[in-house]
């Protein structure tokens, strides 16, 4: 009887332990994103050479130019809060950087400055020139030869408007070839695209707020 009694017992711990290995494997081939980070990384191909490229993104705490160290530390929020006090109740603010590793260290692309209120945090996505906006040709001396592109999304808080910078690699420069916005107004879904201009935003900060939604061609969707 004892020994029958071990016999279940040792099956039923050894269950366990292969359900416990399976869901760490489970894990690992499907790992957790948590956007809500410090350090947040990326394998995306941004250029179009059929390699995946790391990319980087992390997050600080800011009031005006004042930096406060990772959002993770609420001693940091702490630091922070008070000093907005002393500013009259100034903003406080994330500081988001976007690197992308090349030779053996992460280069900075560049930064996000975003209103806590308005909008969390950014994603990263890989756009493909094939399936972009009509506007873009061989021609266009804004996307360089690289097929595919940058693609920094931001949506808000409390509803599905988003903002998304487009960004290319070109001559040793991160340039904006387009910015998209899809806006919810006057009762219908609104879609813009802007296309005006080649900036070079490389090491360049971006703030993004609601008030980041500005007037473009107007295309309703």
């Amino acid at each position: 009887m004892n020994k029958i009694f071990f016999i279940i017992i040792t099956l039923i711990l050894l269950s366990c332990c292969n359900q416990q290995v399976q869901n760490e494997e489970e894990e690992r081939d499907y790992p957790l994103i948590d956007y809500q980070r410090d350090s947040v990384y990326y394998l995306l191909d941004v250029r179009g050479d059929s390699e995946k490229e790391k990319l980087l993104v992390t997050r600080e705490v800011m009031v005006q130019d004042s930096i406060f160290g990772g959002g993770e530390n609420r001693e940091n929020w702490r630091k922070a809060w008070k000093y907005a006090d002393t500013l009259f109740d100034e903003e406080t603010y994330f500081l988001y950087k976007v690197y992308i590793y090349e030779n053996g260290d992460y280069r900075k692309i560049t930064e996000l400055i975003y209103n806590i209120a308005d909008i969390a945090y950014p994603i990263l996505r890989a756009g493909d020139f094939s399936s972009h906006h009509k506007v873009f040709s061989e021609m266009n001396l804004c996307r360089g030869y690289d097929t595919q592109y940058l693609k920094i999304v931001s949506i808000d808080n409390d509803d599905l408007n988003a903002k998304c910078i487009n960004l290319s690699y070109v001559e040793g420069k991160w340039v904006r070839v387009s910015s998209e916005q899809l806006i919810y107004r006057d009762e219908k879904s609104i879609y813009c695209i802007d296309t005006t201009d080649c900036y070079d935003y490389t090491n360049e900060r971006i703030e993004f707020s609601r008030l980041y939604y500005t007037n473009c061609i107007e295309k309703d969707k």
